[in-house]
């Protein structure tokens, strides 16, 4: 396992927190109210949270070769 996947397995974890989210329907919710069974779901592209995450740790090893490209 390289530098870059090591932080981009990092950046990963990050985006997975702010990118997993319980979506419940309408329908769903009502029931959850009245105290009834309900289905939830978790809706995550995995090809995007893993493109973000591979820029993020590029731009990383970039920074980290030439710490005169800061900006």
């Amino acid at each position: 396992m390289t530098n870059r996947d090591n932080l981009a397995l990092c950046a990963m974890q990050v985006l997975l927190k702010e990118e997993c989210k319980t979506h419940i329907t309408l329908w769903n919710r009502i029931k959850r109210m009245f105290g009834f069974s309900y289905y939830s779901f978790v809706r995550v592209d995995p090809t995007r949270i893993a493109s973000r995450a591979y820029a993020i740790a590029d731009r990383m090893v970039d920074v980290s070769e030439d710490p005169s490209n800061n900006g």
